[in-house]
């Protein structure tokens, strides 16, 4: 299987030619550079992947142990939608906090 083809790929691949002009080769090396420093920088959350980790954190919290919720259920307890709901849930069931039950195509959660 051949390896994915990157910008930094790309212009290392460019650079490597021996008979490259020096002007040509003194901007792709900051290219280079600064695309090497682009890709190693550490990222923060933004607002919105903040604000779905605290709503995905707080759906155990307004669950009662034994009930089975569905996508909807839970996007109407938070004023939202099934499709808001649906990732949230299926990642707290992923990570073992929620369990997943499917009946009749119809999929429910309940506390673990």
């Amino acid at each position: 299987m051949t390896e994915k083809m990157t910008y930094v790929k790309a212009v290392e691949f460019v650079l490597n030619d021996e008979n490259l002009p020096a002007d040509v080769r003194e901007r792709l090396t900051a290219l280079h550079d600064s695309l090497v420093k682009r890709a190693s920088a550490e990222r923060k959350p933004t607002k919105a992947q903040r604000a779905s980790a605290e709503a995905r954190d707080s759906i155990p919290e307004r669950m009662e142990v034994g009930v089975l919720y569905s996508a909807t259920d839970i996007g109407k307890m938070f004023g939202q939608s099934s499709q808001w709901a649906a990732p949230k849930l299926n990642a707290l069931a992923t990570s073992g906090v929620l369990v997943k039950t499917v009946d009749k195509r119809k999929t429910f959660f309940s506390l673990a």
